[in-house]
């Protein structure tokens, strides 16, 4: 694919955010015209409200082909409504969602261009390369084929879901994994304890690196993947459930039991349980280096 051929006239609003300037970097050399607009000022970035688009905005959205939105879920659900207003009929709409089930971002049957959600798995800061996103087809067509293709030719693996199967799997390897890390974090803060990292394990260091990561990230959207996905509700109270099932164990001296649960917890990864392991031992390998 000619990667110059997925827009001539794009426009990015929330582009001075961690992936509106990751994909401003993707799409400044293979557009003819990029617009970037955002609430904050910044070289290269118009000031433009999404929630209150003026006269200037409004008519950059009219002109485009390709209109990504790098909005915050709560913003992007207030702002749908007035962006869709302006976009024309010969553009493709991309949203980028953690959770995609949100009824207040719909497009009406009057509305005739197209739209795609995309969820990328990673922060924005490591790039697309060997990196997965998720893309939800809502409205497709010639357009939104273009851009998974521009995707998968900036080298991320793009993996196409619906709405729903996005939702429950997200909620299994986003949703999840945050609250148990969070869970460990929030464990190891009271005032009494001191955070040893020099004399910590390779696996209580990782734990703690994760916990930083998601601590010195976005708040708002790990409040959305656990609040607004339907699903998360139902993976938090199975490690709740879990925790309290390995405690019982210990806690009435059966280690059979215990080795029964440690049996049951392997089953998912068998297939692959020596190349994680192989893969684990490789990252710890390097963080001694």
């Amino acid at each position: 694919m000619e990667q110059s051929s997925v827009a001539a006239r794009a426009v990015i609003v929330g582009a001075n955010g961690g992936f509106g300037r990751l994909f401003r970097g993707l799409l400044s050399n293979v557009c003819a015209e990029l617009a970037a607009f955002d609430v904050v000022e910044a070289p290269g970035c118009s000031i433009g409200d999404a929630e209150r688009p003026d006269s200037f905005l409004s008519e950059a959205l009219a002109a485009a082909d390709l209109v990504i939105l790098c909005l915050p879920d709560q913003v992007l659900r207030r702002a749908f409504s007035r962006i869709c207003a302006s976009i024309g009929p010969e553009c493709l709409l991309v949203t980028i969602q953690s959770v995609m089930s949100d009824p207040a971002v719909v497009v009406q049957p009057q509305e005739l261009f197209e739209f795609v959600s995309i969820n990328p798995l990673f922060a924005p800061d490591l790039g697309l390369a060997g990196r997965t996103i998720v893309l939800v087809n809502r409205r497709g067509g010639a357009r939104g084929d273009l851009f998974a293709k521009f995707l998968r030719g900036s080298g991320a693996q793009v993996c196409e879901l619906e709405s729903h199967e996005h939702d429950r799997l997200a909620a299994e390897i986003q949703a999840l994994v945050h609250f148990s890390v969070l869970s460990v974090a929030l464990a190891l803060s009271k005032p009494t304890r001191d955070v040893q990292v020099a004399i910590d394990t390779p696996p209580s260091l990782v734990v703690k690196m994760l916990a930083a990561r998601i601590l010195c990230g976005h708040a708002d959207t790990y409040w959305s993947i656990q609040r607004e996905n339907q699903f998360s509700k139902e993976v938090r109270q199975a490690f709740l459930e879990a925790a309290t099932v390995i405690d019982e164990a210990i806690q009435a001296d059966d280690r059979d039991r215990f080795l029964a649960l440690l049996s049951k917890a392997s089953e998912n990864l068998l297939p692959c349980a020596a190349h994680l392991a192989e893969r684990c031992a490789t990252m710890f390998r390097s963080m001694d280096a």
